[in-house]
């Protein structure tokens, strides 16, 4: 007996999209670093989003995620804000 039968083998699983919620973490973090990182921002190489610290790994992680909420068809609930100056 082989490691797949054919109806195994022909079944494909989609990869299942992130949560919206998810998502729009994802977008808003990206928004967020950009600013931080740019001459309106202070060009900080790593800044606070809520009690979360956002870096440039944190960037990488986002820009996947937002990439397959994209992909999938998803909008962001919520868009952040630079903060006051």
């Amino acid at each position: 007996m082989g490691c797949c039968t054919p109806a195994r083998s022909t079944r494909r699983t989609r990869p299942s999209p992130p949560a919206r919620r998810t998502t729009t973490t994802a977008e808003n973090i990206l928004d967020a670093y950009d600013w931080y990182t740019s001459e309106a921002g202070g060009k900080r190489g790593a800044a606070m989003i809520g009690d979360e610290m956002i870096d440039e790994a944190s960037r990488k992680m986002a820009l996947v995620i937002s990439g397959k909420g994209r992909a999938a068809g998803m909008q962001r609930t919520d868009r952040w804000t630079p903060p006051e100056q």
